[in-house]
């Protein structure tokens, strides 16, 4: 099991990319059931084809005030009726509009929903915000207006864009590209089949409630599609509806930011208010800085708000990388540290303690145990697997097959073995593990060993019998 010693031993390095996304790139088309443009006419663009009818709604100026651009509705007996048909839409649904209203009572903005069996969804306004509600396959009805998150306010006289998914166990509405509300159900399959029909500016069936289900307002440029949209997606689906321009924000970063500390991200816009999503499209911070502590590789999609016009996004994506070798290769005898141009610290782990002075790449110990190796670079630090290591001590030079002496020695080695021993070869190895001197024959009982062409230090003589073979360390003086 890897130790930490200091800090783990994680840097993350952030990059940052700035992305325009280009219609070329992303095809909003794509699983588009429904797309009224309003632009003269109820005609259904989608390939779905099925155009809408209207009643007693008028042709008006749009978002961004060309006449005949959308459809106004008295919020008494006005809707455009777009058939029951289904348009592939089962357990996943996407729908947006722009809408222009100052009726904060309850009013219906696109439904597709059948009272009598209790199925499907709505985008309405409740309390002068956007909501999203429907029936999830246990039996639950679901909204968002129970949810406690912050609302902004659509009921306001300007246009609004506004847009509900529903997938799995998840409703979610957003308002000029803002996540607005949430909320989980109990059940992760959406009851959003029906034979009711796609209502924009009223709640067809179950009109007992009166004419608080009519919508009254302006409604232009409705997009029904049968899958939820990536948050670039959204971005660019924003980018379409906005008649204005708003520059992506430009963002700095940190460097050299490991695991479990924290990362200051600081952005700067021309204008509006800059906003802060994960990739999930949720809102986890506004402002300026954004501060966070990094547990693994994390993105950020950054972009400014203002006056219901939304920038394209600028993505931060920490990427994490760990940069700080701890691997160990050991021969036996001495412990040698992978890793270059860092700084060094050798631990004892039987009682977790620094080893005062043991700070190179390379640590010989003078007595059996399990060490470790604490590797720190320019911006984190991280901690070895403890080693085993088994020495001999410099007086320990004499067992059952041979002895070795002089030791300390300024020349000559004599290794001899005892009469019941044979020694088959000799190999004399500095303290890095490299073999300096090397002779394979038969010995018989005496060899003799030269040493005074090397320098002083410690070395390692590797003793071959005919079964066995050991290591005993020398000092030259």
């Amino acid at each position: 099991m890897k130790t930490n010693f200091r800090a783990t031993s994680f840097l993350f390095i952030i990059s940052v990319i700035f992305s325009i996304t280009a219609n070329a790139q992303i095809n909003l088309n794509n699983g588009l059931v429904g797309h009224f443009s309003f632009d003269n006419n109820a005609f259904d663009q989608s390939s779905v084809g099925v155009s809408g009818t209207v009643y007693n709604a008028i042709l008006t100026a749009g978002k961004t005030n060309n006449p005949n651009e959308a459809y106004s509705f008295n919020g008494v007996n006005s809707y455009i009726d777009c058939s029951s048909n289904q348009r592939s839409i089962s357990s996943t649904v996407t729908v947006s509009a722009w809408v222009k209203t100052t009726t904060m009572g309850l009013q219906f903005i696109v439904s597709k929903y059948d009272w009598t069996v209790d199925k499907g969804f709505h985008l309405f306004i409740q309390n002068g915000t956007a909501q999203v509600a429907g029936r999830n396959n246990g039996g639950l009805y679901v909204t968002t207006n129970n949810s406690s998150s912050a609302n902004i306010l659509v009921a306001d006289g300007n246009w609004h864009f506004v847009m509900a998914e529903v997938s799995g166990n998840s409703w979610k509405v957003w308002v000029d590209c803002v996540l607005n509300n949430s909320v989980i159900s109990n059940s992760s399959v959406p009851s959003l089949i029906n034979t009711g029909p796609l209502s924009i500016g009223n709640y067809i069936q179950g009109t007992t409630a009166g004419n608080q289900l009519f919508f009254n307002g302006a409604i232009d440029e409705v997009r029904v599609y049968n899958r939820t949209l990536t948050i670039d997606e959204r971005a660019l689906l924003c980018d379409i509806n906005f008649s204005g321009s708003i520059s992506a924000p430009i963002v700095s970063q940190d460097t050299g930011v490991c695991e479990n500390e924290s990362v200051t991200l600081q952005a700067s816009s021309n204008s509006g208010t800059i906003y802060w999503e994960s990739p999930l499209g949720v809102i986890i911070d506004s402002g300026n800085v954004h501060s966070q502590v990094i547990t693994q590789p994390t993105v950020f999609y950054v972009y400014s708000v203002q006056n219901g016009m939304s920038s394209s996004n600028s993505i931060i994506t920490v990427n994490m990388a760990n940069l700080v070798d701890t691997s160990i290769t050991s021969n036996g005898f001495s412990l040698f540290s992978n890793a270059t141009n860092v700084m060094y610290q050798w631990i004892d782990c039987e009682n977790w303690t620094l080893i005062q002075g043991e700070v190179g790449q390379v640590f010989t110990p003078s007595a059996s145990g399990y060490y470790a190796l604490a590797v720190t670079n320019e911006y984190c630090s991280d901690t070895s697997d403890c080693i085993q290591v088994i020495p001999l001590g410099v007086n320990e030079l004499t067992d059952s097959d041979v002895q070795i002496y002089p030791n300390p020695t300024t020349n000559i080695v004599v290794v001899e073995a005892f009469s019941t021993s044979r020694i088959y070869g000799i190999q004399v190895l500095d303290v890095s593990g490299e073999i300096i001197f090397q002779r394979k024959e038969n010995f018989n009982s005496k060899a003799v060993v030269d040493l005074s062409s090397y320098r002083t230090g410690m070395y390692f003589i590797r003793v071959s019998f005919k079964e066995t073979t050991k290591v005993f360390k020398i000092v030259k003086e």
